[in-house]
């Protein structure tokens, strides 16, 4: 059985934030924030799992 769940590294954006922070000479701080394609879930936002269902697990699923 195939599931899709969120993408925890981009939280379904598809696209990871990286701040990156500069001390420049005059003791200022510079900091840039850049977005790089997420590798995790291949820029989908989502990442695919395979789970597999063993028969001899007993039924919990309450039918009303």
């Amino acid at each position: 059985m195939r599931i899709s769940i969120l993408c925890r590294t981009c939280l379904g954006t598809g696209t990871r934030a990286v701040v990156l922070a500069r001390r420049e000479a005059d003791h200022t701080l510079t900091q840039v924030l850049l977005g790089h394609p997420c590798t995790d879930c291949d820029r989908t936002g989502h990442q695919e799992l395979t789970a597999t269902v063993h028969p001899d697990t007993p039924d919990t699923t309450t039918h009303t």
